[in-house]
């Protein structure tokens, strides 16, 4: 916010501007309204120029975690503000603030499931770590760029750039951000669906030392992350023991974007396991009320599709694959596409139109085998394996 005000290098400064940083900083770093705080402050700050620390100006940016952690995403405003502040690097030949400002832009973006946008930080990252030799620029270039291959479901591609971003682990310290733990877990995502199960959950453990004894936002990320993972296995027990911890923590520290995660995926796990319908309108609330916080919501809307389902609640259930599919269309979010296009064949084949069931099933293993995923492909299989067994309909 506060670089949203600050987008003119050429204008005057103002004499209230001196007490600007100061005291964003703290309305950052206070428990109370962040978001409001912060949107208050930075009314104060509508003329800063030239001459403006833009150091300090870099580690606002950098405390952005602290926004990210209370609400999970930033509007329009917080990408216009690292926009700007891009902008401002370029005035003051500042690489750091641009590589800050580009890390949160990528964190917007990807959050939103803006992938386009996500790219374009992320490709520029890799120009300024390959032009001027930054490790930090280039890694983080990296692992955006494999988490956006993995979401779109161009899976080995995702495998190729995020073992490429693996290769320097040694730089952690260096690269800083949530590197290497977020590489390992989108390659333990990518390499379960890949159909390569056991080097996933190799990967998911080692992320976990790398997390533990870490700032409490960097485990809830490690929880949360591992939810969708053992979602993808369908592994009950484990996921239910990530929830267990995960719930305090994210309560504890306010942590709303995995406070979600923990209470959708706590829903699923009584559905699938105890068939208590009574988390599916607690698992809709949460998909209904994520506004732009769109990334991993075709998965969520499978989850909820699947869980419709076992209940045989047809109308629900036709209702959020609906909505699966258009949002899939709309954001190229692909990675959850051929369950989509399953759980599509069993509400047909739920609903005796065995035919376009048929073609569902197929579609889904088509889609499969072209983005190489073994395990929706084999998924996919015994769904139609079972369709052909159903007694035909007189």
């Amino acid at each position: 916010m506060l670089a949203a005000h600050s987008s003119d290098p050429s204008e005057t400064k103002a004499e209230s501007d001196v007490a600007v940083p100061i005291s964003l900083q703290s309305a950052l770093m206070s428990r109370l309204d962040k978001l409001g705080a912060v949107k208050a402050v930075a009314q104060t700050a509508a003329v800063i120029g030239r001459e403006f620390d833009l150091k300090t100006l870099a580690h606002v940016v950098g405390l952005s975690s602290e926004v990210y952690a209370p609400y999970g995403y930033m509007t329009d405003e917080g990408s216009d503000a690292y926009r700007n502040v891009m902008r401002l690097s370029e005035a003051t030949r500042d690489p750091e603030a641009a590589i800050r400002a580009l890390d949160g832009l990528f964190g917007t973006s990807f959050n939103s499931a803006r992938f386009s946008d996500a790219e374009w930080a992320s490709n520029q990252l890799k120009e300024i770590g390959r032009r001027d030799s930054n490790i930090k620029a280039l890694v983080l270039g990296l692992q955006f760029g494999g988490m956006c291959a993995f979401a779109r479901g161009r899976f080995p591609q995702a495998r190729e750039v995020l073992l490429e971003a693996l290769e320097h682990r040694e730089h952690a310290h260096e690269v800083g951000s949530d590197f290497p733990s977020m590489s390992m877990l989108y390659l333990s995502w990518t390499l379960q669906i890949l159909g390569e199960a056991d080097t996933a959950m190799e990967l998911f453990h080692a992320a976990e030392m790398e997390t533990r004894g870490q700032a409490d936002y960097r485990l809830a990320a490690y929880l949360g992350n591992g939810c969708i993972l053992m979602s993808l296995r369908q592994d009950v027990a484990t996921l239910a023991r990530l929830v267990d911890e995960l719930v305090p923590l994210a309560t504890r520290n306010g942590f709303q974007l995995w406070l979600n995660f923990a209470s959708f995926f706590s829903g699923w796990v009584k559905a699938a396991s105890s068939q208590d319908s009574s988390c599916l309108a607690q698992m809709k609330q949460i998909c209904d009320n994520m506004g732009d916080q769109e990334v991993d919501k075709t998965c969520y809307l499978g989850v909820l599709t699947d869980s419709y389902l076992r209940m045989g609640r047809i109308d629900e259930a036709t209702a959020a694959l609906d909505q699966g599919l258009k949002l899939a269309g709309r954001t190229g979010e692909h990675y959850y596409m051929p369950e989509l296009l399953r759980l599509r064949g069993e509400l047909l084949r739920q609903t005796d139109r065995p035919a376009a069931a048929k073609r569902s099933f197929e579609e889904a293993i088509s889609f499969a085998r072209d983005q190489g995923a073994k395990a929706w492909e084999a998924r996919a299989k015994p769904s139609l394996d079972l369709l052909s067994s159903d007694p035909p309909q007189r």
